[in-house]
């Protein structure tokens, strides 16, 4: 099993895998509305196949700190 977190806000977005920052990117607008996970492109194509232990959401961007903490295996 791999563990992933994304954090984003406004012109900062991460993405991490297993306690290492794997993509970063300093441009970017955040959506509003937000309601709803899908595991797919957000045109509807390519949806994801597999299978997902565990799905959270916090409300503000987590620290490097703690996304390092929250996906080390």
């Amino acid at each position: 099993f791999n563990k992933f977190a994304f954090t984003w806000r406004l012109n900062k977005f991460e993405l991490w895998c297993n306690g290492i920052k794997i993509i970063s990117d300093t441009s970017g607008n955040v959506t509003t509305g937000f309601n709803q996970i899908d595991f797919k492109r957000s045109n509807g194509t390519i949806p994801f196949f597999s299978k997902v232990k565990s799905v959270a959401l916090w409300k503000t961007a987590l620290t490097d700190e703690q996304c390092i903490a929250l996906t080390t295996l």
